[in-house]
């Protein structure tokens, strides 16, 4: 379950999404009052990351609007590219750096992400065959399976797929399997109990967008870097 923060966040930009529709940011300045600027992410970093970042940027740009999205992370350059969205805020990986520059698009590095492995800690060692195997959500590049293996001591390490972090959370939580997951979710969950951690590692979070940039985009990039990093 999110924090009741992220909660309320994900309605107001839910509610958003539903309003008529508006041209994009990029055309416009802070004066542009039916502008609406579209950002893209990962669940867990709208959850976790992104909430207080986005208010700030709102007091500053109050007149702008914006919409959030979730995708793949495969997907979401794709869609800047294609004009659906003005800028996509996840995780970096080769794949997308490669789908960047093909795309010609701006691959930025706004944050370092702290990757924690969790496990169960009601289920000591590998009690049974399930809890040999990583969970992960498809598109999320949050798990790097080397890492992985070598801290669990185990050569062969099976994937599974959950639909959503809160089923990937519970299923952790109950000794189905282990999980590599950005600090922040852990941050943005409440009340969440029978954990333990381990950090192994961090993962880069980047800016995708157009080179040319409005001054609104400029203006998000700047909070995004002074805000998160006071965090780390």
């Amino acid at each position: 379950m999110l924090a009741t923060e992220g909660e309320i966040f994900l309605a107001y930009a839910d509610a958003i999404a539903a309003t008529r529709p508006h041209r994009s940011a990029s055309a416009f300045g802070p004066q542009a009052a039916t502008a609406t600027l579209r950002i893209g992410s990962v669940a867990p970093l709208i959850a976790g990351t992104l909430c207080g970042p986005l208010r700030r940027f709102h007091r500053r740009w109050p007149a702008l609007e914006f919409a959030i999205s979730t995708g793949a992370t495969d997907y979401l350059p794709q869609a800047v590219a294609a004009g659906q969205l003005d800028c996509a805020i996840q995780p970096f990986s080769i794949a997308v750096e490669a789908v960047c520059a093909q795309l010609e698009l701006r691959c930025e590095l706004l944050w370092r992400e702290p990757l924690v492995l969790i496990q169960s800690g009601y289920v000591s060692g590998m009690t049974s065959g399930l809890t040999s195997a990583l969970a992960v959500v498809p598109g999320c590049a949050y798990h790097t399976m080397g890492v992985v293996a070598s801290v669990l001591s185990s050569e062969v390490l099976e994937t599974v797929d959950m639909p959503s972090y809160e089923v990937l959370l519970a299923n952790v939580v109950s000794g189905r399997c282990h999980a590599v997951v950005p600090k922040s979710l852990l941050r943005a969950q409440r009340g969440l109990r029978g954990l333990r951690t381990q950090r192994i590692g961090d993962t880069a979070i980047v800016l995708i967008s157009p080179h040319q940039r409005a001054a609104a985009l400029e203006s998000l990039r700047t909070i995004l870097r002074r805000r998160v990093l006071s965090w780390h």
